[in-house]
């Protein structure tokens, strides 16, 4: 996908300008609820990306599809916030999957685990 803003279409900048306002909202939530992850929410870049499912991340950017990001966001709110701190969570813990090796420095139950906890204050 071609990431110069002037070849794409009106229709394109505005599923990816919404994109980027509901991952700010997550970002916003998750905030309040946890304000010692300041530094932790704000590490990765937004990069749209239609050949996502949902979003990923790569340790730099957190890549979205602008269409799924929001039909998700509309179904649910709540599972985009988990999304986006779970994959701050394994950034943190520098887990990264590569082609089919996975590297962990610790458990992925342990991020969810960690997470889940992290969550729960803010209930």
């Amino acid at each position: 996908m071609e990431d110069n803003i002037n070849t794409k279409n009106k229709e394109e900048r505005d599923w990816e300008k919404t994109g980027i306002k509901v991952l700010d909202m997550a970002k916003q939530e998750l905030f309040l609820g946890m304000r010692y992850m300041f530094l932790a929410l704000n590490m990765l870049g937004y990069k749209a990306d239609r050949r996502i499912r949902f979003v990923a991340t790569d340790g730099s950017f957190l890549y979205y599809n602008p269409v799924l990001l929001i039909e998700n966001y509309k179904k649910n709110p709540t599972d985009v916030n988990r999304a986006y701190l779970h994959m701050i969570m394994h950034c943190l813990f520098r887990q990264k999957s590569i082609k089919t090796k996975t590297i962990y420095s610790f458990g992925i139950c342990h991020v969810t685990y960690v997470q889940n906890i992290l969550l729960m204050e803010l209930n």
